[in-house]
């Protein structure tokens, strides 16, 4: 997000493949801990806002 800006950027599963090591519920936690730094505007164009303005949804 440091390169190309939080209006550029979508989170992207790595799902099933992630599960192999740790459950949906922990990789969402440490995503979520990894972010948490981040404002919360930008946090939500990370996982939800940018990807629905790119899919026009």
């Amino acid at each position: 997000m440091a390169v190309f800006g939080p209006d550029r950027v979508v989170f992207g599963g790595d799902w099933p493949v992630c599960t192999l090591v740790a459950s949906y519920r922990e990789w969402a936690t440490a995503l979520r801990a990894i972010i948490a730094d981040r404002p919360e505007a930008e946090q939500r164009k990370l996982l939800h806002d940018n990807a629905a303005r790119f899919y026009s949804v």
